[in-house]
């Protein structure tokens, strides 16, 4: 299931009618039979477009000398704030208002620690119709293991996160 969710990913974010932005690291060397070879150690925060798809998808093929995939974090926002939000202090802020009071312009995380099969996905309480649809065409409730108290998330949650600028960490 995670390989055909992973593959369909990207047609699904880009035609979910949210900018969607993604960024990436691995945290030891790059496995002699990793299924990909060819992405950068740390991927700084990137838009994801029709023209990269095919990366967004290799990321989460990609495996380690330990056998753990990459850290890869998506951020699914308004289409009108996707220009600020490349600036890597915006997303920050932006993040920090969505996991305190779940207000835009982000409407969507997904969160995959490296040593993790799980996705941590944050949605708002009350979703706006874009993300609802993600939902549904995911059937997120049918494979929801667990839904845990945000306080409970340590190293996954939100306030947590670094985000990659041009290799500096923020």
């Amino acid at each position: 299931m995670a390989e055909t969710f992973s593959r369909q990913l990207p047609t699904h974010l880009l035609s979910s009618g949210l900018a969607w932005f993604w960024q990436s690291w691995r945290n030891a060397p790059l496995a002699a039979d990793s299924p990909v070879k060819y992405l950068p150690e740390q991927r700084v925060l990137t838009r994801l477009t029709a023209d990269n798809a095919q990366e967004l998808v290799d990321e989460f093929l990609e495996r380690d000398v330990d056998g753990y995939g990459r850290f890869i974090t998506l951020i699914g926002c308004d289409i009108d704030a996707a220009v600020e939000l490349l600036n890597v202090g915006q997303m920050q802020m932006a993040l920090k208002t969505f996991a305190s009071t779940e207000a835009p312009p982000v409407r969507m995380v997904l969160n995959q620690l490296n040593d993790d099969v799980a996705v941590h996905l944050f949605v708002p309480h009350r979703p706006v119709e874009a993300v609802q649809r993600l939902l549904w065409v995911w059937e997120v409730p049918t494979w929801v293991c667990e839904v845990r108290a945000y306080t409970h998330l340590r190293q996954a949650m939100l306030e947590a996160l670094r985000l990659l600028d041009e290799g500096r960490v923020s």
